[in-house]
Parts: C-alpha cells; structure tokens; sequence
C-alpha cells in the first residue's frame, strides 16, 4: 500500500492518502480540517457519500441555502473531497451532480503534529 504525505510550510500537519498512486485530495492538511469542521460541509458530504446528486436536491434534502450549498461544494471540490459532473438532459438543459470522492477521513496525532489520513473511494476497509 503507497502512502502519499505533504507537509505544511510550519510543518504542524501532514497529510497522507493510503492505496493510491495520486491523490485527488488538493488541500492542506489545516485547510482540510477546517472545512471538514465546517457543520455545513459535513452535512453535504453525508449527503453524497451514497450517490451523486444536483445542487437543487442537496438543497432540498438539507435545508441549506442555495447560495451555501453551492459555496460549500466549490469549497469542497476545489480540496479534492467532492467531483462533479454535467449532465445533459433529454430536453437539452445541463446540471451539474456532485459526488464524495472520500470514504473516510482520519485524524490522529504523530511526532510533528497532527496527521489526517484519507480513504478514497473504492479503497478497501
């Protein structure tokens, strides 16, 4: 199993993906904390962790603003947590859908500061 880390500049963090030759996961490790911590990006990724779904439906599932959801996924898709894809539809109009690309995110302490390990989709347990 390849494990991928990055250090901050202050080298309080480190980020490591597990099973995968490159990670899709572009933030730092204190960036990624913190919007993980963010209730309202929680709330979308538990949303898309089972299937992709359009902003209107996250919108209406969630109760959150449409201007907030469409923050929080840009937010989270500019980290690497959340992919989207456009879908033409039969009449000719287009969305987007959104999906989690992670599984699982672990946080957990190591010699030089914290450590957050990512699970990408379709790895194992």
């Amino acid at each position: 199993m390849n494990t991928h880390q990055r250090q901050t500049p202050a080298g309080s963090a480190q980020l490591r993906t597990e099973g995968a030759e490159t990670t899709s996961v572009d933030a730092e490790p204190d960036e990624l904390l913190e919007l993980l911590g963010d209730e309202y990006a929680q709330r979308l990724l538990g949303e898309l962790t089972d299937s992709a779904r359009p902003a209107s439906e996250l919108v209406e599932r969630t109760g959150i603003s449409k201007v907030t959801v469409y923050r929080r996924l840009n937010r989270l898709e500019a980290a690497g947590l959340v992919d989207s894809q456009t879908v033409i539809c039969p009449n000719g109009h287009h969305h987007a859908t959104y999906r989690a690309t992670v599984t699982a995110v672990t946080i957990g302490l190591a010699e030089d500061g914290l450590e957050v390990r990512v699970r990408e989709e379709g790895e194992g347990p």
